[in-house]
Parts: structure tokens; C-alpha cells; sequence
């Protein structure tokens, strides 16, 4: 059973962490940039890293894959895995914990 969470406006669409998939609502939920035995990778371009860069894109509407204009938890990690995995060329895999 899904519990609803509270949904906030965050641009263009409505950013609701729910336990979708068991995982927000029960306990803390950690989204970490990379592995332990991995590094972080930052970009000067963007001012910031690969996983903040992804995680803003993903939390202003890029992860609602399911274009119901809210971005569940599953779908933000969804995103920002895919996101920087990409973009380093596989070299930083974020993890959910």
C-alpha cells in the first residue's frame, strides 16, 4: 500500500518522495554520489558535480517519467543513476541506501 506524502511545487512539477517502492516514509533514505571505491566527479562547466547536476534536472520534473507532474523517489533515482552514469562514461554509479 503507497502512502501519500505531501507534494511541494518545485517548477514545473510537484516533487512527492513517496515509498512508491517501500523505501521513503519508514526510514531515512541516503542517495549518495558514488560507491565507496569510486570518485565524485565535478565539472567545471556546470559549477558542480555530475550527481547535483543530475539530481536538480531530476527534481525539476526530468524524472516524471510517468508525466503525472509529480517525481516519486524511484523515478528521481532512476534518473540521476542513469544520468551520471552516462556522463561519467561509467566511471560513478550513485547508490541508494
Amino acid at each position: 500500500m503507497t502512502r501519500q506524502a505531501e507534494c511541494l511545487p518545485f517548477g514545473k512539477c510537484a516533487v512527492c518522495l513517496t515509498d512508491d517502492n517501500q523505501l521513503a516514509g519508514v526510514k531515512p533514505v541516503f542517495c549518495i554520489a558514488c560507491r565507496p571505491n569510486e570518485y565524485s566527479y565535478e565539472k567545471f562547466l556546470y559549477g558542480n558535480g555530475l550527481f547535483t547536476q543530475a539530481l536538480t534536472k531530476a527534481l525539476r520534473g526530468k524524472a516524471d517519467y510517468d508525466g503525472n507532474g509529480q517525481v516519486t523517489l524511484r523515478e528521481t533515482f532512476k534518473y540521476v543513476h542513469a544520468d551520471v552514469k552516462e556522463k561519467s562514461h561509467n566511471g560513478q554509479h550513485p547508490q541508494l541506501a
